[in-house]
């Protein structure tokens, strides 16, 4: 269903921005929106479905070992492709890291903390704790690098550095922020509609076409009649507007092309799937 929902919004905007542009369009960008999971348009949800293909076999492997035996993955990933990787250097990572591999690296600490780490998880004055620790470590990391970068040019154009999937002290800021999210109860309608809407918004907002043609458009735009005197009054409005914009039009698809791609999928694309995938399996359970 995610993937469906992916590409028919995809194709939405493809059509939307060709009928706008026309042969102007870079025939690279419309043959990754025609197939954006497979190109990894949104690299996130792409990381995501692949993650959950293999989910169920991380979870064979993490209810057959020991507290220790997980204890002793957790910690000996979590050092590799965690700590050493958040001070990685110019080619991006050491040790052959992915998204996908620090995201199962990720999912073993949360499964230690979620089994035999229950108190801690559900402690609220450790979990601020947490929060308030790899926060303003996180900031004074970024203001430290902010400011030596003006003046040794190792740190010169580093800031970005620190801001990576395998950062430790954004996981544990995540954690501690999860933790503290599950223990108070607050029900606001508006909030939980929108959150529903995450995905779309998400796949809307940073659709390949949108961010490679109208966002520098915009910008260019805002340079030309505005300047750039008061760019960061600018980026807020900007960033409103494309929420605003994001959240609506994500509204709309569920409103509308959802409910289709919903029936189609479940009548046919799923049903078509199953049956190649058990044609598969009984030809390989017949080749000892």
């Amino acid at each position: 269903q995610m993937a469906a929902d992916i590409w028919t919004i995809s194709m939405v905007i493809l059509l939307v921005m060709f009928s706008l542009r026309g042969p102007a369009m870079s025939v690279s960008l419309m043959i990754k929106s025609v197939f954006p999971t497979f190109f990894s348009n949104n690299w996130y949800l792409t990381c995501y479905l692949l993650f959950y293909a293999v989910h169920p076999f991380l979870n064979f492997m993490i209810e057959g070992m020991t507290q220790k035996q997980l204890l002793a993955v957790s910690i000996t990933t979590g050092f590799l492709y965690l700590v050493v990787n958040y001070f990685r250097g110019e080619n991006g990572g050491y040790f052959f890291t992915s998204a996908l591999i620090v995201w199962m690296v990720i999912y073993f600490i949360l499964a230690y903390i979620k089994k035999y780490l229950v108190n801690m998880s559900k402690n609220v004055r450790l979990n601020l704790g947490i929060v308030l620790f790899s926060g303003t470590c996180s900031l004074l990391l970024f203001l430290f690098t902010n400011f030596a970068g003006m003046r040794m040019e190792i740190f010169n154009g580093k800031l970005q550095l620190w801001n990576n999937n395998c950062s430790p002290l954004l996981i544990m800021l995540v954690i501690g922020l999860l933790n503290l999210a599950r223990s108070a109860d607050i029900r606001i309608n508006i909030i939980n509609g929108i959150a529903a809407l995450s995905m779309y918004v998400y796949v809307i907002h940073e659709n390949i076409l949108l961010r490679t043609y109208i966002r520098p458009a915009v910008w260019q735009h805002i340079y030309e009649k505005h300047g750039y005197q008061y760019i960061l009054g600018w980026a807020v409005l900007l960033t409103g507007g494309i929420l605003i914009f994001a959240i609506a039009a994500s509204f709309v698809y569920k409103e509308t092309l959802y409910k289709w791609v919903r029936k189609i999928n479940e009548r046919h694309l799923y049903p078509i799937l199953a049956r190649t995938y058990r044609c598969i399996e009984r030809i390989a359970l017949k080749l000892n």
